[in-house]
């Protein structure tokens, strides 16, 4: 379990964290989205003792991450894709880890399987393309097999096929129970991924909300054989709609409500169903209200 509480961080006179204050849970990934500048990976640096708060605190498992038993070994880290030193190979550099950390060479090349660098395992790091230097980072994170992993921008310099592969990594690393906190722009990953998800800007959290509550509803589109007939009824139930390729869009109003009318009428619909937005569009929704905000203070 990740915590952070009214955790505030100025750089000079200006708060790059404002009293910021959520959790990300065991068994879920929580997704920190939010513009440049918005204040997430400062916040990671001070969960990992990188930077030190000027107020609040951060824990892991109940506990400021330098006072963890074994730190390393509990708390797997991606917050870059610089890994190692270029002269060495992908495996001397997780072997250089697993010796300090007391795993063996065996438990590396599970790591290296995993993140599908096993094949380029004696190859110098400094001729490592990004994404493949973003999988050795992964390797690194997962090599002790954690309970809590922390990704920045995991999916920088992938591939669709790696893009896929860290979606569904990050995926059944929460459903074995770990704790993920990952940020990322990618939105539609995230949408896909997350469990929660947390909007930072300006150093505040301007959101915190199931990744399903944060979206907000667009409309129901509804759709019958008898068209005219259900044009009628949402006219005479004073719903308002709009006609469009794909069927009926009503406005200000549940699918309940579209249904229990259409059985009232005795009119039989072929689809239901509620427009919701997607995390991009609840992101940029979130963002625009924080700037009205700003400009009326």
């Amino acid at each position: 379990m990740i915590e952070f509480e009214v955790a505030t961080k100025y750089f000079g006179q200006k708060a790059a964290l404002d009293e910021i204050s959520f959790e990300a849970m065991p068994g879920e990934v929580t997704a920190l989205i939010g513009p440049n500048g918005a204040g997430k990976t400062t916040l990671f640096r001070c969960l990992l003792g990188l930077d030190r708060l000027d107020a609040g605190m951060a824990l892991v498992d109940g506990k400021p991450y330098a006072q963890l038993e074994h730190p390393a070994r509990q708390v797997g880290v991606l917050l870059d894709s610089r890994h190692g030193n270029p002269g060495r190979t992908g495996y001397q550099h997780l072997r250089a880890k697993a010796i300090a950390t007391g795993y063996t060479k065996e438990r590396v090349w599970q790591v290296l399987e995993q993140v599908g660098l096993a094949s380029a395992a004696n190859q110098r790091i400094g001729k490592y393309s990004l994404g493949m230097k973003q999988r050795l980072g992964l390797a690194s994170a997962l090599l002790c097999d954690p309970q809590t992993v922390i990704l920045d921008e995991p999916l920088n310099g992938l591939d669709s096929d790696g893009i896929r592969w860290v979606r569904d990594l990050t995926r059944q690393l929460a459903d074995s129970g770990k704790t993920v906190l990952l940020a990322s722009h990618f939105m539609s990953e995230v949408e896909n991924t997350a469990d929660r998800v947390v909007v930072l800007g300006n150093g505040h959290v301007l959101a915190d909300a199931d990744s399903a509550e944060l979206l907000g509803q667009l409309g129901v589109l509804v759709v019958a054989h008898e068209t005219e007939a259900l044009i009628r009824m949402l006219s005479l139930g004073g719903i308002d709609f709009e006609i469009g390729t794909l069927g009926i869009t009503c406005r200000g109003v549940a699918a309940r409500d579209v249904g229990e009318l259409a059985a009232a009428g005795g009119l039989a619909l072929t689809h239901l169903s509620e427009l919701r937005e997607t995390i991009e569009d609840a992101y940029l929704r979130i963002l625009e209200s924080e700037v009205e905000v700003t400009a009326d203070a």
